[in-house]
């Protein structure tokens, strides 16, 4: 179980009523190495960290937030947490390799406290392959909770003009780019986001580090191979289907989807989802319900023969029955569910560049 009370917890600001299991906290320094689950690490004990290191249980993906212990403390709601350095410093002396995370909150571990956390943490360096800032995610249920400032687009394009130059520097020290701000904030920013070979192996991207670049290069890859094999001029063409996406991502797929309608004729198109159920600072398409999304396409008044792909994201891995068809999303909707809702067929789509262009590929 964890022993914190974070101050930013998203389990603590979800709705209540959700499947139990999206209420489970963990602290297992086993699911971090077995799926990259980020720890704490505040309840490993000497035995805990003899096993890893015995066991060679690496990586590990630890959560630091802040290396100055008032500050982490107090982030984490835990006056008791054990000092992070030394521990980071044990893994590292125990040949555990370490990819770390900074959520970042405006006004508490920002400033000077962020530039002592990247020095920190660097120097640690082979061992802490990765160091991610990403910014504090809020939701509407936030009654009862310590007040926290959102990151705005103005912060996030400061904070990419003040993180560039110790992103530079890093990585002209170790020889490698260690320091990442997630996708978020360039989104956010409006600005162009870092090249695919700036992410190196793509150590965080299940954290949101590089997942824009990586899904461009993929689809621009596959996708190029695609037209070669279907030209406008041959290609069937007529295939008609709405994309949802949420806000931050719209105009990256909005790009890759109106391409694809000159070159190959087809009439997709893209609605953008408002998150009611977690509240409108919450924008990313992963943590989109099938309310809001029968919510949405009701209102936008499509086709009666409009086909409705949904980010596969956004579901559970897999539902116990095996069928595809009932992998749900947050709010408990299944994919038959919200299709029987619409009267409309509800498909999956993957997040992977390379396999939307396969998934496009099977049905044009």
């Amino acid at each position: 179980m964890c022993p914190n009370n974070c101050v930013f917890c998203f389990i603590d600001q979800m709705p209540k009523g959700l499947r139990p299991s999206l209420y489970m906290k963990d602290e297992d320094f086993r699911l971090s190495f077995l799926f990259g689950n980020f720890i704490t690490a505040t309840n490993l004990s000497r035995k805990d960290l003899e096993r890893i290191g015995r066991l060679n249980l690496s990586p590990l993906y630890i959560s630091v937030h802040a290396t100055d212990e008032d500050v982490r403390k107090a982030m984490l709601g835990n006056p008791r947490a054990r000092a992070i350095m030394p521990i980071l410093a044990k893994l590292a002396r125990l040949g555990i390799s370490l990819h770390t995370q900074i959520v970042l909150c405006p006004g508490i571990n920002d400033g000077d406290v962020l530039r002592k956390t990247i020095e920190d943490l660097s120097g640690l360096f082979p061992a802490v392959q990765s160091i991610a800032i990403v910014p504090v995610g809020l939701t509407k249920c936030r009654d009862g909770l310590p007040h926290l400032t959102p990151v705005s687009p103005d912060y996030a394009s400061k904070m990419i003009e003040e993180i560039a130059p110790q992103q530079e520097e890093i990585a002209r020290r170790l020889g490698k780019n260690v320091l990442f701000l997630s996708d978020e904030f360039y989104l956010l920013a409006g600005k162009r986001l870092p090249e695919a070979l700036e992410y190196g192996e793509f150590e965080q991207i299940e954290n949101g580090v590089g997942l824009v670049a990586k899904f461009r290069d993929e689809f621009d890859e596959a996708a190029t191979a695609l037209l070669g094999t279907r030209p406008s001029s041959s290609g069937r063409g007529g295939l008609s289907a709405t994309l949802i996406t949420g806000e931050l991502a719209a105009p990256i797929i909005g790009r890759a989807i109106e391409h694809l309608n000159r070159s190959l004729g087809l009439e997709l198109s893209i609605l953008i989802v408002g998150n009611e159920f977690f509240g409108s600072q919450v924008t990313v398409a992963g943590l989109l319900t099938g309310r809001d999304i029968k919510r949405a396409v009701i209102d936008a008044n499509l086709g009666r023969n409009q086909a409705i792909w949904v980010p596969e994201v956004a579901l559970e891995d897999g539902p116990e029955s095996g069928r595809d068809d009932e992998r749900r999303f947050l709010d408990g909707t299944s994919l038959s569910q919200l299709s029987s809702a619409l009267d409309l067929p509800v498909i999956a789509t993957p997040s992977s560049g390379a396999e939307f262009a396969r998934f496009l590929s099977d049905r044009i």
